[in-house]
Formats: C-alpha cells, structure tokens, sequence
C-alpha cells in the first residue's frame, strides 16, 4: 500500500511539472523594465526568464528609440533551438515595427513560449504612464 501511494505522489508531480510556468510581475533594471513576465515551458523554463532579460537588455538603446514612455506586448518562442520574436500589442504599428526589429530573440536550449509588457523609453517614463 505504501508503495503504490509513493507511487500515485511521484505520478501526480511527474505530471504537474510536465508542463512548468514562469510568473514574474516586475523585472527591473538600471535601463530596463518588463512587466507581467509569464512563460509556459515543457524544457528549459529556468532558462526562459533569463533568455527574455537578456534580448531585452543587449538592445535597450534601440527599445528607447521605438518610444517614450510606453509599453509594448511581447512574446517569445523557442522550439528546436530556434527563437522567434513578435510583437502583440503597441501604440501604433510604427512602435511595433521598432520593437520587432530593436529586439533580438536569444537562441536558448527552451521548449516554450514567454509573454511580457516591456518598457519603451526610460523606466521611469513607462511607469508613470502604467
């Protein structure tokens, strides 16, 4: 009897984990903010967060320059080894086309998907406009 409950305990992790998330409400940094971070993962979720801070960080001089005081919805995919970036939602489709091209997808060992609102512009600016 005790077995098979171990046995049920290991089933019942073994299958909560199959399909791990990643929720993070704010990230921020000396240039940059992202916000409402959720990745969804079947390998590499510990890797998720960290591949979508550093798309981000390694072009925030070009993010700035998309817009001021604004956030742009994005999303993340990784499969096979390769990312894909697109952008869901920004102010207008100008906006958009900046940040499609400012922000650099982070080639990583993931299986997965990640959203986030990310600032435009100083920190700062984007937080006063929450």
């Amino acid at each position: 009897m005790r077995a098979l409950l171990t046995a049920s305990l290991l089933l019942v992790s073994t299958s909560a984990l199959a399909n791990p998330t990643l929720q993070v409400p704010v990230i921020q940094a000396v240039d940059s903010e992202i916000l409402d971070l959720s990745c969804d993962a079947q390998e590499g979720i510990l890797l998720a967060g960290p591949a979508v801070v550093a798309s981000i960080a390694a072009r925030q001089a070009e993010l700035s320059s998309c817009a001021s005081g604004e956030f742009a919805t994005v999303s993340w995919t990784w499969s096979d080894g390769q990312a894909e970036v697109s952008v869901d939602k920004a102010s207008s489709e100008s906006v958009s086309d900046c940040v499609q091209t400012a922000i650099v997808a982070q080639a990583a060992e993931i299986e997965g998907s990640c959203t986030a609102k990310v600032a435009l512009g100083s920190p700062a600016q984007a937080s006063a406009a929450r």
